[in-house]
């Protein structure tokens, strides 16, 4: 299988041609260029992103200005490296309006180490809101995401 190169990418999507989801393939290429064009292109539109690229990393940033500015967002998978506290971002820009927000655990990352290199029974809190309304997100070997 090839993989499309930026520039052919970007020529593919066009502004003026509404998209409401996209998926990228396990051995596709998705990277910071690929997300932000997304984000500008189809912000009005876009619902459904899926990234399945384990590799795919370095776009935390992108990912939470696509949560941001793509309001009607509400499924999102990443199965690539991210940093706990996007996560967190995530989580709290959209609270309950998620359909979908699935990570792969081994792919999380806090404390400079992966969640799957974590000693049985380690917890570690990574997000709560002050106010006593949940958004929990305590990950440990079994990973538990809960939204009040």
């Amino acid at each position: 299988m090839t993989r499309i190169p930026f520039v052919d990418l970007a020529g593919l999507l066009k502004p003026d041609i509404p998209v409401a989801s996209i998926g990228f393939m396990r051995y596709s290429r998705c990277d910071g260029h690929d997300l932000e064009s997304i984000t500008d292109k189809y912000h009005w539109t876009l619902e459904k992103f899926v990234c399945l690229l384990s590799e795919a990393e370095g776009v935390d940033y992108e990912l939470v200005k696509m949560a941001v500015k793509c309001q009607k967002l509400t499924y999102l998978v990443f199965h690539g490296l991210i940093q706990h506290n996007t996560i967190v971002a995530l989580a709290q820009e959209r609270g309950k309006d998620w359909f979908n927000l699935e990570f792969m655990e081994e792919n999380i990352t806090t404390d400079s180490r992966p969640i799957g290199e974590m000693e049985e029974g380690e917890k570690q809190i990574v997000g709560q809101r002050e106010s006593g309304n949940n958004i929990n997100f305590i990950l440990k070997k079994e990973t538990t995401c809960n939204f009040f």
